[in-house]
């Protein structure tokens, strides 16, 4: 292939970004980032995390990098969900890596 027929798969990327920032938004997922809805949650929260601390970790993770990578509004009420649900120590170096992959997602 030439290098004029690979341009448009360069944008490739940039258009998932787009497109997931347009559908987060379209279906108004930042709207689900509150700290109501975290006090509202915190018993069925707290059960889920202690019975299945691994697989709420990495889902927590993977909802961070998700909403860094697309710059969705509402990541200090995700950092501070972090502290809630996991306690400070854990909380804050899943967030720190999981903001470290969305910012390289972004990248």
């Amino acid at each position: 292939m030439t290098e004029k027929s690979l341009r448009p798969v360069r944008f490739a990327p940039l258009a998932l970004i787009v497109l997931a920032l347009v559908l987060a938004l379209v279906f108004r997922v930042h709207e689900q980032l509150s700290l109501d809805l975290l006090r509202a949650r915190r018993v069925e929260l707290d059960a889920f995390v202690a019975g299945h601390l691994a697989t709420a970790l990495a889902l927590y993770a993977l909802v961070y990098i998700a909403a860094v990578t697309v710059s969705l509004p509402g990541a200090t009420i995700l950092t501070l969900t972090g502290g809630f649900l996991f306690g400070p120590w854990l909380g804050g170096g899943a967030t720190v890596v999981a903001a470290t992959l969305g910012a390289t997602g972004v990248f």
